[in-house]
């Protein structure tokens, strides 16, 4: 299981939207697994957001 730290280092190491669909792609067979409680779920997709904000701009 990850902690939150773990998982917003993840995100954060994201350089492109490549990697970023990657680290999703990951996550969501862990989260799939039931291996996340809910609060890391919901704290995985909200960081996926903001990274992905991030590299649009």
């Amino acid at each position: 299981m990850y902690s939150m730290n773990q998982i917003r280092q993840i995100f954060s190491r994201c350089k492109d939207y490549f990697e970023l669909e990657k680290a999703c792609d990951g996550l969501l067979m862990i989260i799939e697994d039931g291996d996340l409680t809910e609060d890391l779920t919901l704290y995985a997709k909200h960081q996926a957001n903001v990274r992905f904000r991030q590299l649009k701009c």
